[in-house]
């Protein structure tokens, strides 16, 4: 992508060249927030940048990877999950190594609300992917059945098979900038300025940004307790909390969830 002309009365104005970014999230980790509501604000507050949502284009209209390759400047590259990051395709590949002309913001969450929030999100929110609806109604059915305390055992293994995944890409792209979900919801200001700093927006830009949508950061009011309500506060999954949990997510990766900051709470 070249920088673009822009006619200001009789004068012309060079837009500024912004580096690409790829937002890379967890399942059931901010990514709906960063691509509904923070890439519609960067496409119309930040100049020379534009947003472009990797995962519903792939999932939704059967776009291939090769036909949204990612050019070195101009776009910020949202729904980016760690299986989506491994397929992308760069439209100029670096001559330094796989993606590194391009910066990347990682957001990783505690990995035990991602699972209870995928179980919500799949017994009663996603819609059936198109050509396997009959499979994944049989399955939403089971996992409705089985209640949230079950259903979140359940999505223990894939997302900590999805953590570890994530955390094999950050190893691998040690300039990211490294953020979490839950300084994303407690200090969004204070997150919003770091991915600033990061990527080379103004101050201004910044603020922008930050109040065309810390309003879609409230407290959501939560009706029916069957009904997937997204959560934004951390700690979500302390309501499902009992020894057989605390097993299953130590027995799957109990070293890289303290590495990452996330600890049990001493029961009393």
């Amino acid at each position: 992508m070249r920088d673009v002309e822009q006619p200001i009365g009789q004068t012309w104005c060079m837009a500024p060249t912004r580096q690409s970014v790829i937002f890379l999230a967890m399942h059931k980790g901010g990514s709906s927030f960063i691509a509904n509501v923070l890439a519609k604000a960067i496409d119309q507050e930040i100049v020379g940048m534009q947003a472009m949502n990797i995962g519903n284009q792939v999932d939704d209209d059967g776009r291939s990877f090769d036909e949204l390759a990612i050019p070195p400047v101009g776009t910020a590259v949202v729904r980016v999950y760690p299986r989506e990051y491994d397929q992308l395709v760069e439209k100029t590949p670096s001559q330094n190594g796989r993606l590194n002309d391009i910066k990347m913001i990682v957001l990783q969450r505690d990995p035990r609300d991602a699972a209870i929030s995928r179980y919500f999100a799949n017994a009663f929110s996603h819609s059936p992917p198109k050509g396997n609806e009959e499979n994944f109604l049989a399955r939403r059915k089971q996992l409705v059945e089985s209640g949230p305390h079950n259903g979140m055992l359940r999505m223990a293994k894939p997302t900590m098979r999805e953590f570890a995944h994530l955390h094999r890409i950050i190893v691998a792209r040690p300039e990211a900038l490294v953020t979490t979900y839950e300084a994303m919801v407690t200090d969004y200001r204070g997150w919003l300025a770091d991915i600033g700093r990061h990527v080379g927006w103004t101050t201004a830009e910044q603020e922008a940004l930050f109040a065309g949508t810390k309003d879609n950061l409230e407290f959501p009011i939560i009706g029916n307790p069957n009904v997937h309500v997204r959560r934004v506060t951390p700690g979500n999954w302390r309501r499902y909390d009992r020894p057989k949990l605390r097993r299953t997510f130590d027995e799957l990766g109990e070293e890289l969830m303290k590495q990452s900051g996330y600890t049990w709470p001493t029961t009393t």
